[in-house]
């Protein structure tokens, strides 16, 4: 993975210059008349805010010129911006006492979090940083071994460093941040995985202290089609991926309710209560997989042709009351040679989704497994992470914690980098995600 722009600050310099990186080459963005910068930030509108974090001031910078807009009554350290745009920042004074956030509201600060060194291992320089759905992290800053925490309940350790600092980072996506090392590097860090890969290094830059985006695109080099760009927010979207919302065509009447299809639910032996809860997410898809694979009808069946026959009469994928029409007549369901990727894959989904797995969580995409044909299989997500689950695979069971299910494997589909998606009806997604 490879960020086109990102912009970079080294404390060290004075006078304080913020760099823009493109395409891993630096440009002067903005240089200060006298003293530092150590934490940068983009508002919404594209403005540059920072900080010195040995200075009281907060400052952004109009048409080339940087103005005052709160002073505090001691040292800011860092500043960060949520998703709906407001401006937090930070006191702290290392291992010499508690610290706090606080939170800009018409102008004025008010208190958002304290913490308590105690929580985080006994030190905190004042670093932190939002995800793309507003989470709240903080860093260790500039010492070694550094840790990362996320704020739930209390504060959790998410991440550990025994060779690096951890000063500045700012989040791609919510669940992939970059972070400065206080030395010379920009590290990709993927929360889901706990890997951290290069995403930059200078070595005439000796504190990097901060990192941030304006408008970030990132590029992933796929295996079928050369390098895509997929633009940054919640998720990793696909600049150039297509979308399929006929849903008369692909789930028709999805919503459908009658018997035949209340029994056919009752029989895969799940709540079917709409849920976002992650853990329950995956135990009921993890059922549905269950049921699924021990109610596919063999070839050698006497009611596999009838049943194959019944499903392929329709103009239009079937619907759910169709589905429960096949089932009841014929006990099992079209599959192995008649039954197409993407006729597993429309099954698989629209069970997904009448067992209480949210629209948007689930989607039907297509990935390549040579330079023009594609394989179609489902995704699933839980939290900020997309898994990708082919029900073409001829695994009968599941794991308990969430996995990357593969199918066809020879040849390989790129089963990260899919480059269509088709959304179940009324779906906000419009664009294929990256997974991974």
């Amino acid at each position: 993975m490879r960020i086109k722009e990102f912009y970079v600050a080294d404390a060290r310099e004075s006078p304080g210059i913020v760099y823009r990186v493109q395409d891993g080459r630096e440009h002067i963005y903005y240089r200060r008349p006298r003293g530092n910068i150590y934490s940068i930030a983009f508002s919404q509108d594209g403005t540059l805010h920072f900080v010195d974090a040995n200075d009281t001031k907060i400052f952004q910078v109009i048409d080339s010129r940087e103005r005052v807009i709160h002073t505090h009554h001691t040292y800011v350290r860092d500043i960060a911006f949520d998703e709906n745009d407001t401006l937090y920042f930070s006191e702290a004074t290392g291992a010499g006492g508690d610290g706090s956030i606080y939170w800009m509201q018409r102008g004025n600060p008010a208190l958002f979090a304290e913490i308590q060194l105690d929580d985080v291992g006994g030190y905190w320089a004042g670093d932190f940083a939002f995800d793309t759905q507003s989470a709240l992290y903080i860093s260790t800053g500039n010492r070694t071994p550094a840790s990362i925490y996320k704020r739930n309940r209390g504060w959790e350790e998410i991440h550990k460093e025994e060779r690096e600092s951890i000063k500045g980072f700012s989040f791609l996506a919510c669940d992939l941040l970059c972070f400065t090392n206080w030395r010379s590097q920009v590290y990709f860090l993927d929360i889901a995985s706990g890997t951290k890969s290069p995403a930059y290094s200078n070595p005439s830059r000796t504190w990097l202290s901060d990192v941030a985006f304006e408008d970030p695109i990132v590029e992933e080099e796929t295996l079928y089609e050369g390098t895509k760009e997929y633009r940054c927010d919640w998720a990793l979207w696909r600049e150039d991926g297509t979308l399929f919302d006929r849903w008369d065509y692909t789930f028709p009447d999805i919503d459908e309710d009658n018997e035949d299809i209340r029994s056919l639910i009752r029989s895969i032996g799940v709540p079917t209560g709409m849920t976002n809860v992650d853990r329950v997410i995956w135990e009921r898809m993890r059922t549905v997989w269950s049921w699924l694979k021990d109610h596919l009808l063999s070839e050698d069946d006497p009611n596999y042709d009838a049943a194959c026959d019944y499903h392929s009469s329709f103009d239009r994928w079937p619907s759910i009351g169709e589905l429960a029409y096949i089932f009841r007549t014929y006990n099992g369901f079209c599959w192995g040679e008649r039954c197409t990727c993407m006729c597993k894959a429309q099954m698989f989904a629209t069970f997904l989704y009448r067992v209480g797995i949210p629209r948007d969580r689930i989607a039907i995409v297509g990935g390549r497994y040579d330079e023009t044909s594609e394989h179609i299989y489902v995704v699933l997500r839980l939290g900020c992470h997309w898994y990708y689950l082919d029900p073409t695979s001829n695994r009968s069971s599941l794991g308990e914690t969430p996995e990357n299910v593969v199918g066809v494997t020879d040849p390989v589909v790129d089963y990260v980098h899919p480059h269509n998606v088709t959304t179940l009806p009324r779906s906000v997604l419009r664009k294929p995600m990256l997974v991974r």
